[in-house]
């Protein structure tokens, strides 16, 4: 939460000659760079993570064994405690400080500073026993304070966030940033008042970068998952930064796929990145927050270009920092949803070695162009073709049937095609009931595969008796979960008379399917009428004919949904419909699963010799499958330490390994741990890979580095001191970064 410090108290001390900074100063807009300048003022050890304590516990240490921090304290103890010790987490990392360890003092850092130099700080504060309160000094180090921030209070259920800024007086070259006690609900001033996950220096510089996945060509109904990575390279933590991002056209926002939670007012979506402490708005220097959301492909995108970019608002506490994300860019291919009805004229009954005209009525609803569109069909061999085959046409044998292939070089959006042939039927002295299914494929990306499939129903007889018969299909026969994919059901009075009563079809509902809609088409060559037929998803009966079917007339009824993102892999889900008769009939989808999952990878915490480093692994799942059994392998540098184990890690040697579990599409994770870094510094590169039951999407396994190098310490007398900075030599706290992200073929670098 964060909180602004009175104006009262600010005139105030205004009204007695000391130089103040108000916090209420009124910020203007104003453009960010595409770079930061060196954040040449900050704290050290800021979220007081050294020395590490090694049980859960707190101690009471020397200031001097207590990197960057002293206290006005005679016996100079600074308390530190470890997070979860008595209930209380830390703000930010794994430990905090209390301001008072034995004494009422001042705890502080001198710093370097620059007159004119406009400097930020923030803090997060909590009480122990109940409400502590204190306030923040700023001045010229050993002399009289220059600011005070008036007072802060916080309960002891929750860490508050604070936040101020300071301009540095003429002729002012080291600042003391102290913190004193005020009060304590206990009344003793050495017990309360924690502090935690401070900045104090040159105010927040945001950069931000737009990354989508995934990259490149793209087809209709699939699923952009776009992040947004927010680096804090300035001196201190933001106060708050909103990101707004407006939908693309010719997409569909994915409700709730917005991570942290995000609010979508029309078209534009509204975000707020957490940094290592999980505030919203607040991202600690040199921290870097994700945020990401998701977006379907509508087919009015086909053959266009699917642009983006956010917004940024970044509020520095001097100024609001306003401007615009690199853009992305996804090429869609082109869409044509092509399909097919068929049909026998005259109805679907045939006398015994009679003959019938089969005709195939394929159209393209586009949106674009359909090239190579390929009718096949398995013709029984209850049937023969008879006469010149259509343009176009060829026949081949397999497994004793003859295959129609028919081809159509290419059909404009809302082309019809109409294909004819005869066919005889076979001489039988018993009933024959034909289901004759046919499929349509085209060189273009079909969008809807459920309108790929169409049957027709056809009796060779004699017959005496009314028969009701089903035939039901898949198409297609194998997607990914998360897809689109249908059942086709065909019911047919194939008898020589209408039925006596009612009919109905069931179909009930499988698990890992969800049904969106349901259609009932007659077929082309129905005789008579038949009254209006009622189906309801989710009902049964699925479907009623209220008054029976007339004989020979046919009826398809088409289920479209999805397979759910989490069926797993080589899963077969197979479903059968039924009619009022008895009659029935089965078909399966397989899944075959594909996950697009992401890693990245930053440093949470300046990089110093002697304090632990601070690591963040994001993993994405940006679908359209859940990733199953998803494990998360990190190689920690030669040298280091774990400090701490994420939920669900366990470490062997260097060895971090974390299971998270099936990851859901859309869904985001993040790991945080800390290693420790020997006095001697070095070059350590730290790489994690994912791993997974579902096949990542390309075959490409995800994973993401980093390399940093850190300056050892110098030996002084008997004491250790920061290395000073000097030519080929980087200093305490100058780090070299590199962060390798290994994305399909790409690489991202920062």
């Amino acid at each position: 939460m964060r909180r602004v410090i009175s104006l009262l108290t600010a005139l105030c001390l205004i009204a007695s000659g000391l130089v103040i900074v108000g916090l209420v100063t009124p910020i203007e807009p104003a453009q960010a760079a595409s770079s930061c300048p060196p954040a040449i003022t900050e704290l050290d050890n800021p979220s007081f993570e050294a020395p590490v304590l090694t049980n859960n516990t707190y101690q009471q240490l020397n200031d001097s064994k207590v990197p960057g921090w002293s206290t006005t304290a005679t016996d100079h103890l600074i308390e530190i405690w470890k997070s979860g010790f008595n209930g209380v987490p830390a703000a930010s990392g794994l430990q905090f400080a209390e301001i008072n360890a034995t004494q009422n003092a001042a705890l502080y850092q001198d710093l370097p500073t620059t007159p004119g130099q406009t400097l930020t700080w923030g803090l997060s504060h909590r009480g122990r026993q109940g409400v502590d309160t204190m306030h923040v000094e700023i001045g010229p180090a050993g002399g009289a304070s220059n600011y005070s921030s008036g007072t802060i209070s916080d309960g002891n259920t929750a860490w508050g966030r604070w936040t101020g800024s300071y301009t540095v007086p003429a002729g002012q070259y080291t600042t003391r940033f102290a913190f004193i006690a005020d009060s304590t609900a206990g009344g003793n001033k050495s017990i309360g008042n924690f502090l935690d996950d401070i900045s104090f220096g040159t105010p927040a510089c945001v950069i931000a970068t737009k990354d989508v996945y995934p990259q490149g060509p793209v087809d209709v109904g699939e699923t952009l998952t776009y992040v947004v990575s927010v680096t804090n390279e300035g001196g201190a933590a933001t106060r708050d930064i909103t990101i707004t991002d407006a939908i693309p056209a010719n997409t569909t926002y994915v409700a709730g796929s917005a991570s942290p939670s995000g609010s979508l007012s029309g078209s534009t979506l509204t975000l707020r990145p957490a940094g290592t402490n999980g505030v919203l708005g607040v991202v600690e220097p040199g921290a870097t927050a994700v945020v990401s959301f998701q977006v379907t492909v509508n087919s009015a995108a086909a053959q266009t270009t699917i642009r983006n970019s956010a917004s940024v608002s970044s509020d520095n506490g001097i100024a609001i920092d306003n401007f615009t994300t690199n853009e992305v860019a996804n090429t869609v291919n082109a869409a044509a949803d092509v399909e097919i009805l068929k049909g026998f004229s005259g109805g679907g009954t045939v006398t015994s070695g009679g003959s019938k005209t089969m005709s195939f009525f394929v159209k393209n609803l586009g949106p674009s162009s359909a090239t190579n569109v390929t009718v096949s069909d398995v013709i029984p061999s209850s049937l023969t073709i008879s006469g010149a085959l259509p343009a176009g046409c060829s026949t081949a044998q397999s497994g004793g049937n003859t295959v129609l292939t028919c081809v159509i070089n290419s059909m404009t959006l809302n082309q019809l095609e109409t294909i004819s042939l005869n066919v005889d039927a076979a001489t039988t002295a018993t009933a024959i009931e034909v289901f004759n299914t046919a499929r349509i494929s085209s060189a273009s990306f079909d969008p809807n595969p459920v309108n790929d499939v169409a049957i027709a129903p056809l009796s060779i007889r004699p017959d005496t008796t009314g028969a009701l018969k089903i035939q039901k299909v898949s198409s297609p026969t194998a997607t990914t979960a998360g897809g689109k994919a249908g059942w086709i059901i065909n019911v047919h009075n194939a008898g020589s008379s209408a039925t006596s009563g009612p009919v109905t079809l069931s179909d009930p509902a499988v698990q890992g399917f969800t049904a969106t809609s349901v259609t009932v088409i007659p077929a082309i060559n129905n005789q008579g009428g038949d009254p209006t037929v009622t189906c309801t998803l989710g009902a049964t009966p699925l479907c009623t004919f209220p008054t029976g079917i007339n004989a020979g007339n046919s009826y398809t009824v088409v289920i479209s949904g999805n397979l759910a993102s989490t069926v797993g892999n080589g899963t077969v889900l197979t479903n059968t419909a039924s009619l009022s008769n008895g009659e029935s009939s089965s078909a399966t989808i397989t899944a075959n699963n594909v996950a697009d999952v992401v890693v990245l990878k930053e440093l949470t915490t300046p990089a110093e010799a002697g304090v632990p480093l601070g690591y963040q692994v994001t993993v994405i799942n940006a679908g359209p499958s859940a990733a199953v059994n998803t494990v998360i392998t990190d190689t920690l540098p030669a040298g280091t330490t774990l400090l701490n184990l994420p939920s669900g890690c366990t470490s062997t040697g260097q060895t971090l390994t974390c299971a998270l579990g099936t990851l859901a599409t859309a869904s985001v994770t993040t790991l945080v741990y800390q290693v420790s870094i020997p006095d001697r510094g070095g070059t350590f590169t730290n790489l994690a890979v994912a791993t997974s039951d579902t096949p990542f999407l390309d075959a490409i396994t995800p994973e993401a580095s980093v390399t940093v190098t850190i300056a050892g310490l110098a030996v002084t007398g008997s004491s250790l001191s920061a290395a000073p900075l000097g030519i080929g030599l980087l200093g305490s706290g100058i780090a070299l970064m590199i962060l390798a992200l290994r994305r399909k073929k790409e690489q991202l670098g920062s």
